[in-house]
Parts: structure tokens; C-alpha cells; sequence
């Protein structure tokens, strides 16, 4: 397994629902590609906001929203699942 560190900010497709405290995470768009999630992604709490531990077609992905600045930085990517 190769894991890539990114850190790098990305735009995201969320979804806010009602008595969730936190957004969906549906797919981002990483360097002109766009990535969508099959399932749920893991949500952690941290203390710049939230982290968030999802699933592509072909890798895995860990992004952290932070609420302050509404910024979405994608953090690593790991190939295989």
C-alpha cells in the first residue's frame, strides 16, 4: 500500500442533514479530477475542526474540514483498498 502525503486544499460536495451535526462527504474535486465516495466516510472530531476518513473506487482518502475558514484540505491519499 502507497500512501501520498497531499495537504493540499480541495473543493467538496457535501450534504447538511437535518439532525447531523456535521456534513455528508459525497465527493471533491483533486486537481481538475473529481472523486466520488462509495458509503459513508468516518468522521473524527480534532481541535482545527473535523476528519474525515472516506472511500473511492480504488483509494482511500483522509480530508479535514476546517469550520472556521469552510476550507476543505485533503490530506493523504493511500492506493488499494
Amino acid at each position: 500500500m502507497k500512501i501520498v502525503w497531499i495537504d493540499e486544499r480541495v473543493e467538496a460536495e457535501v450534504e447538511f442533514r437535518s439532525g447531523v451535526g456535521f456534513p455528508r462527504l459525497r465527493a471533491i474535486r483533486f486537481r481538475d479530477e473529481r472523486v466520488t465516495f462509495v458509503g459513508p466516510a468516518r468522521v473524527e472530531t480534532t481541535a482545527a475542526g473535523l476528519l474525515y476518513r472516506a472511500s473511492g473506487t480504488r483509494q482511500r482518502f483522509t480530508l479535514r474540514f476546517e469550520p472556521r475558514n469552510h476550507r476543505w484540505v485533503l490530506e493523504t491519499v493511500r492506493d488499494g483498498l
